[in-house]
């Protein structure tokens, strides 16, 4: 049965969207409840998607396109289309929303070959019927679909230094792209204006960091990528590393990508290769006049159908309080909160014990009376065995019987034990709930419940969430969790802005915070484990708020505010009689003011636990995050560094080492008193940087978010775990000296145990063979350090240190670094990126130690003085003026020879090496804004 669990990770392709017969059907282009009804905009995302399945048909070598796309739109608009309750349970979908990110950007895509999530599309983007500042719509749109089906990532350069926008090789400088063949200039800023800072040929000195390569426009023969400048016009080809691969189309392994980097050097085509898409059938081209115009759905989100499926086996019985007491507690506020149980929704109730029975149909949820009848129909009394399949197929016999149509239907699934009567198998069930369209998201409670119920939500495209008795994490989080927000944000639900448990303690203490995005209809809510009790309830908060309630008996208590909180901080009391041991969980939720707040997402995979800490879609810098399982606490962090794939962009990385093993209680802690949020920089690369912008807001806030099918890896008495892969190796900068070239490499300390601790030694390898390096590490020459220390440092500080070259022979050819870490017992870590640095035949390299070395500019490049360009600039002022100018020049052409190349006005500024002659007067510095010359 656990064959089902490593087949995981691809199930992706059995739910939601599939290919068959070429085509791409289960696309769903979800517009934001946010964006203001427009009837127009769905015949323009028509229009686009057309366009890119043209184009995607090409680009794959007449392979795949798009078949078929539903198009969603949100309640709030007129009715219209087929009413469908779609929830963002869909993976690879695309949204569509006027969001303060105004770059298109695909999220999740962590892993190479894994995919991404979803796709966002500025709105602005999409209406453009122009040439956008990304491109062409189309080749944005495919571009961004690369990673967010195959795992691909982009091959152009960045402004994170292990990556960068240049590379040694060649005697050269060469800007990072697919292949060499793209034309294009090379300048200073993201214009490329001409200046010698940017001399690709002089490479006794690092390039200028704010060097750039723009490719043209218009490219003979289609010879960009469109992993690369996605915005180049003539786009039509993946890059590939097979023999006898033309030049334009060739990849390029030594490039400073993040294809290269996080896909081991491999080309986008070769990782294609590997997915289901491209094997088989699909592998076959199609002929090439081949339609491939999608066929387009329009859809209404509609209210949820749901069943609640739920255990009331013997063994809900144990525990204080009972695991019953828990269950019903909880789906009673869960169906009376509006918030939750979204009004007209429909909702059913199946129990479960060694049969099964229908407790309550399903039924439309639009009175008081109604949920009242809903929260009478939950299980009190708990008996018999455990028929999990029993209580599957009558909640799916139940939704066939009432709706035309069981697509985007939802079944939750919630038991505590193993499946004892097997008449009608978890399995089974699942893979029925599957072929209907019915997705069953399941919370398995205690470790006793069946492991199995993580295999059933994968199957169907679900939910996997884990309770632990006795742990952390509210039962009402976890349920909560489970009910799926709509795909378009149009739903009811609210957001959990925080939730704890406190044990043995007769007086519950809490604050939460109101920040400005949220406090509409807020929520709190208290379930003590004595529910016979009187207690007292008191909430203080900002602008004087202040509400008190005594000898509350009915539990969970409730405190329901109303309209909109200010922000600010608020305090709950709950009390007791004194000296009651009593085990408290608390909820606090609250509905957003705008589409602007603060969300946080988090995904799992393999220990490492990725968070999207997002506002408006743009990524939130800045904020405190960390994530907790048991008594093992790790921080994430958004440095671009170890796991983490991108600096800055909002996703908080890190990975767990715990002792602990098997399905775990998760959940991200996200904290800030102050942000950054950044409007674009990540994303499709764009000609027109300068509109991005940094948004800071003194605004404090917190958010948690559970892990999903959390399962932590074993750590054995034996070290087994290998320090961290270094990601950041670079260059830092490099002097020439005669026949000596001195240069800097940087990086950052791994770990002991992969980031975490520290390493015991490094190991520093070099060959002037690149594949020698990326195919046998043991090969390659050794850099010897002599006698010099370097004892790697803690994880996460800076590593520095300076190497030397000697040859007598011209530098023109290149060298290959990589270094990795070692642990106390020899386990070797991964090969870090490889770096590249232009040396001559026969050299030798030297190891000179660790340095405290700082990046400086480049060496002065000496030139020419227009002396008519200095003395026309100042005809009209006056005399004295024109002649002190006129005796400058001659001492400057008497004092240096000058080489025949003009400096761009924005260069960076110098050190003059020569003479320096100050000249200050009033008017020029009114004329020319600067107070000296020279």
């Amino acid at each position: 049965m656990r064959v089902l669990r490593v087949l995981v990770p691809f199930l992706g392709v059995c739910f939601g969207v599939t290919l068959k017969d070429n085509k791409y059907e289960g696309i769903y282009v979800a517009i934001q409840n946010s964006v203001v009804e427009d009837q127009s905009l769905i015949g323009r995302i028509k229009e686009l998607f057309t366009d890119a399945s043209r184009l995607l048909f090409r680009a794959t070598g007449e392979r795949v396109y798009f078949g078929e796309i539903d198009i969603v739109v949100p309640r709030s608009w007129s009715p219209q289309g087929d009413a469908q309750p779609i929830q963002q349970s869909e993976r690879e979908y695309f949204k569509i929303e006027d969001g303060k990110l105004i770059t298109p950007r695909t999220f999740g895509n962590d892993l190479c070959g894994q995919g991404g999530t979803y796709t966002y599309l500025p709105l602005s983007f999409v209406k453009n019927t122009s040439r956008t500042d990304f491109g062409k719509h189309e080749n944005v749109l495919v571009h961004e679909w690369a990673q967010l089906r195959w795992g691909v990532f982009s091959e152009y350069g960045t402004d994170e230094e292990a990556k960068g926008y240049f590379y040694q090789a060649q005697g050269k400088w060469k800007p990072t792209s697919c292949n060499g063949n793209v034309k294009g200039r090379v300048g200073f800023g993201t214009d490329c204006k001409p200046s010698p800072w940017c001399d690709t040929d002089d490479i006794t000195h690092r390039i200028h960091p704010k060097c750039r390569f723009c490719p043209d426009l218009t490219q003979p023969g289609a010879g960009a990528s469109i992993m690369d400048n996605q915005y180049v016009d003539q786009l039509e080809l993946f890059c590939d590393d097979t023999i006898g691969t033309p030049a334009a189309q060739r990849h390029n392994k030594f490039a400073t990508n993040k294809q290269n980097l996080y896909c081991n050097y491999k080309s986008v085509w070769a990782v294609m290769r590997e997915h289901s898409d491209f094997m088989g059938d699909h592998s076959r081209p199609l002929p090439a006049n081949t339609d491939t115009t999608p066929v387009f759905n329009i859809l209404q989100e509609a209210k949820s159908k749901i069943v609640f499926v739920l255990d009331k086996s013997g063994s809900m019985d144990w525990d204080t309080p009972k695991r019953i007491v828990r269950l019903h507690d909880t789906c009673k506020y869960i169906i009376e909160n509006e918030e939750e149980i979204c009004a007209d929704s429909y909702l059913g109730i199946v129990w479960f014990s060694y049969f099964a029975s229908v407790q309550k149909a399903i039924t439309k949820v639009d009175s008081k009376a109604t949920r009242d009848a809903l929260v009478n129909a939950l299980p009190t009394n708990p008996y018999g065995g455990t028929c999990i399949g029993c209580g599957l197929k009558l909640a799916i016999d139940e939704i066939k019987r009432t709706f035309p149509s069981t697509k985007h239907s939802e079944i939750i699934l919630m038991s505590d034990g193993e499946e004892t009567d097997s008449n009608l198998t978890i399995t089974e069930q699942a893979n029925r709930a599957k072929d209907l369209g019915i997705l069953i998201h399941t919370v398995a409670i205690s470790n006793q419940s069946s492991v199995r119920l993580a295999d059933v939500a994968k199957t169907t495209g679900g939910k996997s969430l884990f309770l632990e008795i006795g742990g952390n994490i509210t039962f009402v989080s976890v349920l909560s969790k489970a009910l799926a927000k709509s795909i378009t944000g149009g739903g009811c639900k609210s957001e959990e802005m925080r939730s704890g448990t406190i044990k043995d303690n007769s007086v519950l203490k809490f604050n939460f915070t109101i920040d400005h995005g949220m406090g509409l209809n807020t929520t709190v809510a208290i379930f003590p484990s004595h529910p016979n009790l009187k207690y007292y309830f008191e909430i203080k908060g900002a602008g004087g708020f202040h509400e008190t309630s005594s000898d509350i008996s009915e539990t969970p208590l409730m405190a329901r505010l109303a309209g909109k909180l200010t922000n600010g901080t608020y305090s709950v009391v709950v009390k007791t009689k004194p000296n009651t041991t009593i085990n408290w969980e608390y909820d606090v939720k609250s509905k957003s003011k705008d589409s602007q707040q603060v969300t946080v997402t988090t995904r799992f995979h393999d220990d490492v636990v990725y968070t999207d800490v997002l506002k408006g879609n743009a990524p939130v810098l800045n904020a405190n995050v960390s994530a907790k399982s048991g008594n093992c606490f790790v921080i994430l962090w958004d440095n671009g560094k170890g796991k983490d794939i991108t600096a800055g962009d909002g996703t908080y990385t890190g990975k767990f080492r715990c002792s602990k093993a098997g399905r775990s209680e998760t959940r991200v802690i996200v904290k800030a008193n102050s942000i950054i949020i950044v409007t674009g920089m990540v994303g499709a690369a764009t000609l027109n940087p300068e509109a991005f912008e940094e948004i800071v807001i003194e605004e404090s806030f917190e958010r948690f978010s559970l892990v999903e099918d959390a399962e932590l890896s074993p750590t054995t008495i034996r070290d087994t775990s290998p320090p961290g892969r270094i990601t950041d190796l670079r260059i830092e900068d490099v002097e020439t000296n005669g026949n000596t070239r001195h240069f800097t490499i940087r990086w950052t300390a791994t770990g002991d145990d992969s980031y975490t601790g520290q390493a015991t030694k490094y190991q520093l390898r070099y060959a002037t063979d690149f594949d020698t390096l990326l195919n046998n590490f043991e090969n390659a020459q050794d850099l010897d350090i002599g006698q010099h220390n370097l004892e790697p440092r803690d994880s996460g500080e800076d590593e520095t240190v300076d190497i030397s070259v000697t040859a007598e022979e011209e530098f023109i050819e290149t060298a290959f670094l990589v270094i990795r870490a070692v642990d106390e017992v020899g386990n070797e870590g991964a090969m870090s990126n490889i770096v590249s640095i232009v040396i001559a035949y026969g050299f030798k390299m030297s190891f000179n130690g660790r340095t405290n070395h700082t990046y400086s500019p480049p060496h002065t490049v000496e030139k020419k003085t227009n002396v008519g360009v200095i003395i026309g600039a100042v005809i009209g002022t006056t005399v004295p003026v024109i002649i002190v100018i006129a005796v400058i020049v001659v001492i400057i052409l008497r004092r240096r020879k000058l080489k025949e190349k003009s400096q761009s006005p924005d260069d960076p500024p110098r050190e003059d090496p020569g003479v320096k002659i100050y000249f200050y007067d009033v008017t020029l510095k009114a004329i020319y804004g600067v107070d000296k010359f020279l």
